[in-house]
């Protein structure tokens, strides 16, 4: 459990990067 929780938070931190270089790029 506690690592699907850390792949969890990973994915979110890659979700919040791609976001900001979409906004960058665009």
């Amino acid at each position: 459990m506690k690592k699907k929780q850390g792949f969890l938070d990973d994915e979110d931190k890659v979700d919040a990067v791609a976001r900001k270089v979409r906004t960058s790029l665009l």
